[in-house]
């Protein structure tokens, strides 16, 4: 038993529990929040990589998170990184992607390209044209915000440990106790006269 703490433990250690994170955006005509889940970032430890995404954009539920490295449909060659920076802007240039029940698409993203930098959303329908805005498309200037709801701490993953340690030593106090009391003559106590 103690061992299958001890394993559980250091499977939490180096396998943490994944934050969560509230977010929101909206612009004229659009209204999108939800929930994130991250794990840390590989390389970067000023980042976040989001794994789960969660919510609705105007009512429409949000279904899958875009997978990182490719484009929504519809906004060739703009990759989505899925990463929220853990300072100001929360955004990069690539943003997060996702898709809608309706089978639509968006992407919100850290505008970078002419100053001032702000967040916009590209938002794609059916039928997909890459490299230009068709007339179902649509790139708003949208304000962005994002919070941490819950925050795994570091030691988080090791209380089993502690806890499979603590089995064993009081396993051997009471195997140490009962081996003491079946070597005391009979009719006498181990505890002394």
């Amino acid at each position: 038993m103690a061992l299958a703490y001890l394993v559980w433990g250091v499977g939490l250690w180096l396998f943490p529990r994944p934050d969560l994170w509230a977010w929101r955006y909206s612009g004229p005509g659009v209204e999108a929040h939800g929930r994130l889940q991250t794990v840390p970032a590989a390389g970067d430890a000023a980042a976040v990589q989001i794994t789960q995404i969660s919510g609705s954009r105007n009512g429409v539920a949000i279904v899958a998170l875009q997978p990182v490295g490719t484009a929504i449909p519809g906004n060739e060659p703009y990759h989505v990184d899925n990463r929220l920076a853990l300072r100001d802007p929360p955004l990069t240039g690539d943003g997060v992607g996702y898709r809608l029940a309706d089978g639509a698409y968006a992407n919100f993203f850290l505008q970078t390209h002419t100053p001032p930098p702000d967040f916009r959303e590209y938002f794609s329908q059916p039928p997909f044209v890459d490299g230009s805005l068709g007339p179902e498309d649509a790139e708003t200037k949208v304000t962005f915000e994002v919070s941490r709801l819950a925050v795994t701490p570091l030691w988080w993953g090791l209380w089993p440990a502690v806890v499979a340690v603590l089995g064993v030593l009081t396993r051997r106090w009471w195997v140490g106790r009962g081996s003491r009391a079946q070597s005391a003559p009979q009719g006498q106590s181990s505890r002394g006269p």
